[in-house]
Order: C-alpha cells, then structure tokens, then sequence
C-alpha cells in the first residue's frame, strides 16, 4: 500500500527532539548509507512515472537527490553494501547493483543486472541483506507458489516425524 501522504521523520533514541520531516516528499524504504551522510529511497512521482523509483540524497539533508534507478524503471528495496560503494535495489523482476561514488557528491557510475527475482519473496523494507565482506546476497525464496503450511500441535509432529525416521513409531 502507498500513501502519497507518508514522509520520513527521524526519531532520537536517546529521547532527544523528533524531527518529523526528513524528507518532504512521498518517500519508503530508506535505508542509511555505511557512512552516514546519504539515504537512499524509493518514491512514488505520479507526474512523471507509475511506479517506485530510487533515488538517494543528502542525510539528513537539504541537498539535492539523485536518482539511482533508471529514469522510468523500477527501484524499489534499497540495501548499502557494507563498504558504501554500492546499492543493491530490485526492478521489475530482477536485483540490481548500482556502483557508486559518494564522495564529494553523490553519482552512479554503472548499473547491472545481477539475477532474476521472480523466484524470491519481495516485501517492501528489504526481503534482503548483503553479507558483511559484501560478497553475498542473502533473500528469501519463495517456494510452493507462496503457500503456507500452518502445523497445530508442532511438537507432537516433530516428535512423531523424528520417530518415524529412526524407525520406532509410536
């Protein structure tokens, strides 16, 4: 679900100031670069496309965003690789890296596919994570058309399925 009326606030945890205002656009998923000093999104700009797109822009700002997903293209789930020097998104059906610069200014140097999505679980906020050595890609797979199985009295089957395997039924 989208609401054009959801913006990003930051929340102290050390019970200091709420600022309610991070962004002052539709915005979802950030995700805060290694560093500090970015946050990547994704938005919703029903003027200019029909779905989410990626951008990232100063944090905590002001300063002038830029997008991370191909103009007119899918960007959705941001996740920083550990290093900073890459963000990992989906698109329509595949998982995307995009290299990038984050210093002095921000900028993409190339973006490429990296494998088909279609059989993974995708959830807004990050399905996701990249290993700490950024070497790995760790998501959720989707199996049995996305059914799920729901098991009343889990115990007594893991015991009476243990039983079976070692060949004393009960």
């Amino acid at each position: 679900m989208y609401n054009k009326d959801e913006k990003l606030a930051l929340h102290s945890l050390a019970g200091g100031p709420t600022r309610d205002t991070v962004l002052d656009i539709p915005a979802r998923g950030a995700r805060i670069s290694p560093d500090g000093k970015w946050v990547a999104y994704e938005t919703f700009d029903e003027t200019t496309a029909h779905h989410f797109e990626l951008f990232v822009q100063p944090f905590p700002g002001p300063g002038p965003r830029v997008q991370v997903s191909q103009p007119g293209t899918r960007g959705m789930e941001p996740m920083w690789s550990p290093d900073g020097r890459r963000l990992f998104y989906t698109g329509d059906s595949t998982v995307i890296v995009a290299d990038v610069r984050t210093s002095p200014t921000f900028a993409v140097s190339s973006r490429r596919t990296l494998f088909d999505n279609s059989p993974f679980a995708s959830n807004s906020g990050g399905g996701y994570d990249v290993t700490p050595d950024g070497k790995h890609l760790l998501k959720v797979r989707t199996l049995n058309d996305g059914e799920a199985a729901v098991v009343h009295n889990w115990r007594a089957e893991v015991k009476r399925r243990v039983a079976e395997s070692s060949g004393q039924r009960k």
